[in-house]
């Protein structure tokens, strides 16, 4: 993400940091949790976060991949503290209306497993759940971007391909159905990249956030 970031800092303040458990190695190793943990947590981290650092509300959100269900939560808890935001191929609870009931338990059961490479756990059906206990969101401006690559299964070990499983197609159409639900403003599909789109194309996620920080200022 640090090619689109330093090109957003450019028009706008930028804040990013990293969840517990998720930079393992190096100088900046991340402060530990329980694993798997809920994503109410992480709702809490990032609110204790922003206003520790008393950054100006209400702020645009930008969230890639399991983010996407804090930036969610977050919108519904915190509504007036939220301006836009920008999904980047992120996990949404509309996959619960796409895939079989079988596949999202082994989805969320493999997305709970941990290891001494990927120490993060993350509860994705606690998540679901969490989010539509809560209130309905409120309308802000919202660009969605899709990955149009499909994963490589090719590469998962056995155990992962056994029983049910979330498909791309799923996954496609789970990010459609996100775009609709908050009434996006532009659902960008054609993004000629696999799952870290801001690593393949980071003018085009780059420009997303300029449009939602324009669009809610």
């Amino acid at each position: 993400m640090r090619a689109a970031r330093s090109q957003v800092s450019r028009f706008t303040r930028v804040c990013a940091y990293d969840r517990p458990d998720v930079r393992v190695t190096g100088a900046d190793v991340s402060t530990p949790r329980p694993q798997p943990h809920t994503v109410d947590l992480d709702v809490n981290d990032l609110d204790a976060m922003l206003t520790s650092l008393g950054e100006q509300k209400p702020y645009v959100i930008v969230a890639h991949s399991y983010g996407g269900l804090i930036a969610t939560l977050y919108a519904r808890t915190h509504p007036q503290d939220v301006a836009g935001l920008v999904m980047v191929d992120a996990v949404t609870e509309r996959m619960t209306d796409v895939a079989s009931p079988g596949a999202v338990k082994n989805w969320d059961a493999s997305n709970a497993q941990t290891s001494p490479e990927s120490r993060e756990g993350v509860r994705l059906l606690d998540a679901f759940d969490k989010i539509e206990a809560a209130a309905p969101p409120r309308a802000v401006p919202a660009v969605v971007l899709s990955a149009d690559k499909p994963w490589r299964v090719d590469l998962l070990p056995p155990e992962a391909k056994k029983g049910e499983q979330v498909t791309f197609d799923d996954w496609l159409e789970s990010q459609q159905r996100l775009s609709e639900a908050l009434g996006a403003r532009e659902h960008i599909t054609n993004t000629d990249s696999g799952h870290d789109i801001y690593l393949y194309q980071p003018r085009m996620v780059v420009d997303a956030i300029r449009d939602v920080v324009r669009a809610s200022s």
